[in-house]
């Protein structure tokens, strides 16, 4: 896509044929894992947002990059949930499903399957495009690894947080629907030319 209105158009797609487009982490420019990782069994299907309110889809790719590289200055391996969601409903390949993510409060993510949507949903909306693609992600992990959508909660089910923030946590039943619904979904983990330009189509806004 050349244009954010064909990147929500192809989010639009991507889901009534049931795949996900997934921009690989050497599209973004993630660095490499740094230590070790503890193995896990997805279980169960948590959201979260970074907290940080952004109005520029443009600010995306730059966004993964400085979480993980705050997430690694605190120690951990990698970034911390196994996606992110920009606001022009692209996804972001995170940390390795197969490993469990990292928290900086009182719950133990071991098990949880973690999606971040990018923004503070307590001061902003969450796009149309980032909800398709949140809940295609979850419909995948729900079919993958034998998830009920009921397993859908916040962040802040499990810790004293306000994340996902109070505009996505509104729509926690609505979402499980949305996934128990959902047709069987493919992941189309997308690298070399093609996610390079997706990403830099991101970055043009």
């Amino acid at each position: 896509p050349s244009t954010t209105t064909s990147i929500a158009e192809t989010t639009t797609n991507m889901i009534a044929e049931s795949y996900v487009v997934v921009a690989c982490r050497e599209a973004w420019r993630a660095e490499p894992v740094i230590g070790q990782m503890v193995e896990h069994t997805p279980v169960r299907l948590t959201l979260h947002h970074t907290a940080v309110s952004q109005t520029s889809v443009n600010q995306g790719p730059s966004r993964a990059r400085q979480h993980q590289g705050y997430h690694q200055s605190l120690g951990w391996p990698d970034l911390a949930y196994h996606f992110l969601v920009d606001r022009s409903g692209l996804a972001y390949e995170g940390r390795d499903v197969r490993f469990r993510g990292d928290t900086g409060t009182e719950y133990d993510p071991t098990g949880h399957f973690l999606v971040c949507l990018e923004g503070d949903f307590d001061v902003q909306e969450a796009t149309a495009a980032q909800i398709d693609t949140m809940v295609a992600l979850f419909a995948w992990a729900s079919q993958e690894y034998g998830i009920e959508a009921s397993t859908l909660a916040g962040h802040g089910s499990y810790a004293v947080t306000s994340c996902p923030g109070s505009a996505v946590s509104a729509m926690i039943s609505d979402l499980q629907a949305a996934i128990s619904l959902s047709s069987p979904m493919n992941l189309d983990l997308v690298c070399g030319t093609a996610a390079a330009e997706l990403v830099a189509s991101v970055e043009a806004g």
